[in-house]
């Protein structure tokens, strides 16, 4: 069988143009007896014809980089595809959408968060470029560029975006607002109504406190649990150890790129750096201090008025469940539901002997009496109540 003088690929007996490179070739019944057909001339069948007007066509192969003489289907130095080769490395220069692995969404390049259904992206899934839209708008909570006009999701921190939340009719501030309370000294507790702890002088430093109970969205885009009875986009999270309380502090912290606070675990105890920049639970004093208003020292009995009506949902007007967050009248600070709703966790324990942990506030499930500025709650920190929730806090630095 004669070969392409060309290429060198196998020609078989009556073709007349070399299947690998095209060449032209002469090869008849009659170039058997050693004769062209059409001339009568004597033909080498080992060395076929090549047309005067054939063209050579040379190629590198785009895997190994070989010259490749004719038009090969596969490169004769490392065996590739040279088409889909080529196609692949076409396909892998230019630049490819990030989906969603859940919902299908668009992700941005730097997305650690879906921002259609806030599910988590893992890292092992490629980052590729996405064109930007003309109008960007920040993440209120960490500051990043948010691509997609409609996201309801941060794509980096995972927060709850207000501009996809129906906000509660008296709601003036977003949910991301946190206010400085500046640090001062106080009196802790009512010499007239004896709470568990002495009447003593205390002070505080400067810390910022949210304005709201956390919600449960914005729990369940850092936990991706819901564990609240009484479910409710920007009701309070509910049902909450105080273990995963603090278990969500350090989760957002890191999320947000913040040192976390809390170090340790529920067999050996645990220890708050309050020189971190990262959320936190208040502490007894801090939580006192804010809801009495800081250095506005306020005198009323419940967080923000005398009147508990305006400021509170307890007992006697809850129907005996939470509530969408900053419904009723915030303090002179700007915090709401300081008072009723949810009781709120705290970092303190009850005493220096104690495992149990200091709740502040009371809740929809308590009397009057019980949602004082200066009542507390001794609570096992395992426990879980559908009227048991937190705040968060970070240090002023």
């Amino acid at each position: 069988m004669p070969k392409c003088k060309i290429c060198g690929a196998r020609i078989e007996d009556g073709v007349t143009e070399c299947p690998s490179c095209g060449a032209k070739v002469v090869s008849s019944s009659a170039e058997a007896a050693g004769t062209n057909a059409g001339t009568g001339t004597s033909v080498d069948l080992a060395k076929p014809r090549v047309s005067s007007t054939t063209q050579v066509i040379k190629t590198t192969c785009p895997s190994c980089g070989a010259e490749v003489i004719g038009e090969h289907r596969f490169c004769p130095q490392c065996g590739v595809n040279l088409k889909e080769a080529a196609e692949e490395k076409k396909a892998a220069s230019q630049p490819q959408e990030r989906r969603c692995p859940s919902c299908g969404s668009v992700i941005q390049q730097n997305a650690r968060f879906c921002p259609d259904c806030g599910k988590s992206i893992e890292p092992t899934i490629k980052t590729q470029s996405v064109a930007v839209l003309p109008k960007e708008r920040l993440c209120p909570s960490c500051g990043s560029a948010i691509v997609q006009e409609n996201a309801s999701f941060c794509p980096v921190c995972g927060i709850k975006l207000m501009a996809n939340i129906n906000p509660p009719a008296k709601a003036t501030k977003s949910h991301t607002d946190f206010v400085l309370v500046e640090g001062g000294s106080f009196v802790m507790g009512n010499k007239d109504e004896y709470d568990g702890n002495p009447v003593h002088a205390t002070t505080v430093d400067s810390f910022y406190m949210c304005i709201h109970q956390v919600t449960q969205d914005e729990y369940q885009a850092v936990m991706s649990v819901n564990p609240s009875k009484f479910n409710g986009s920007n009701r309070p999270v509910e049902s909450v150890t105080w273990y995963a309380a603090v278990t969500y502090c350090n989760k957002r912290s890191l999320v947000e790129g913040l040192a976390p606070c809390y170090s340790g675990d529920s067999e050996t105890g645990y220890t708050c750096n309050f020189q971190a920049n990262g959320y936190r639970l208040p502490t007894d004093a801090e939580w006192e201090y804010a809801a009495k208003d800081g250095k506005h020292h306020s005198p009323y009995r419940y967080s923000g008025s005398d009147d508990i009506e305006k400021v509170a949902w307890y007992l006697e007007n809850s129907g005996y469940k939470t509530h969408d967050v900053m419904i009723k009248s915030p303090n002179a600070l700007g915090l709401y539901d300081m008072t009723g709703n949810i009781s709120e966790w705290c970092w303190d324990k009850r005493n220096d002997s104690s495992t149990y942990r200091v709740s502040r506030g009371g809740s929809h499930n308590c009397y009057a009496g019980h949602c004082t500025v200066f009542f507390r709650y001794s609570i096992r920190p395992s426990n879980e109540h559908n009227d048991q929730g937190f705040r968060v806090v970070r240090s002023a630095q």
